[in-house]
């Protein structure tokens, strides 16, 4: 898709993520990155996106356009799961929102990256001490592989609601593995934004037969990911009753 010099004077602000601001411009939204950011980051994201397309998801197609920085997006007239339960009083936003994490790990035969190799560079690299890196790493010899796909930034925000059903977005962070490190990590973000929430989706968990042994090891290690990606300088994995 073509950038021209309207596209700057006409595009309108729709959202804006840590690494990249989302505009509206003649029935598209445009991802535009900063022009630091790698453009092998941004091809890779688009890499993603279009093997996750082979899974007939309901994801928002993404476009190629002639600007290295700028990703077209098929553009969701919507609001976020969030808004709709937070705003509208929707009673089922959590289990709507499980319901379509479980339909998403049923997908096992994409070529992705997997999670555990992924971590161990993560871990690895972290400046947090070595007592706390062992412990994680063990978690994700003992947690194994699988080829399961995993959204790993999974929560209301990154599911939209057009009135009629739900459109997955934001998948650069997608790996393969077990599901219950998809799982960690949403309760993990819900834990740190929305504690009520993390107990609630913890309770549909266990009520769903989840591992809790293997649920805790996985929290711990997606706990302290999260620490690192947000720059902490200290680690606290989240408690909760098991």
């Amino acid at each position: 898709m073509k950038i021209d010099e309207r596209f700057f004077l006409e595009r309108k602000e729709i959202n804006k993520g840590r690494q990249a601001v989302v505009y509206f411009w003649e029935g598209f939204a445009y991802k535009v990155f900063p022009e630091t950011y790698p453009h092998e980051a941004i091809w890779r994201e688009m890499q993603i996106q279009q093997e996750i397309a082979r899974a007939s998801l309901p994801i928002p197609k993404y476009y190629a356009t002639d600007h290295p920085n700028i990703i077209a997006m098929e553009y969701i007239d919507g609001i976020p799961l969030s808004e709709r339960m937070l705003n509208q009083g929707y009673a089922s936003g959590l289990q709507d929102l499980l319901d379509l994490q479980r339909m998403v790990h049923r997908v096992d035969f994409l070529d992705l990256p997997y999670i555990d190799d992924w971590l161990r560079v993560e871990l690895e690299g972290s400046d947090f001490p070595e007592s706390i890196k062992i412990q994680a790493l063990t978690f994700v010899e003992l947690l194994g592989r699988a080829n399961n796909l995993c959204h790993l930034d999974f929560h209301p925000l990154n599911i939209l609601w057009s009135g009629s059903s739900y459109k997955i977005v934001d998948w650069v962070n997608a790996r393969l593995g077990k599901p219950v490190y998809d799982l960690a990590r949403t309760y993990v973000i819900f834990h740190e934004v929305a504690a009520p929430l993390a107990d609630q989706y913890l309770s549909f968990l266990q009520e769903s037969g989840e591992n809790i042994d293997d649920f805790n090891k996985a929290v711990y290690v997606m706990a302290l990911w999260r620490a690192k990606e947000m720059g902490k300088e200290t680690f606290s994995p989240p408690n909760h009753s098991s």
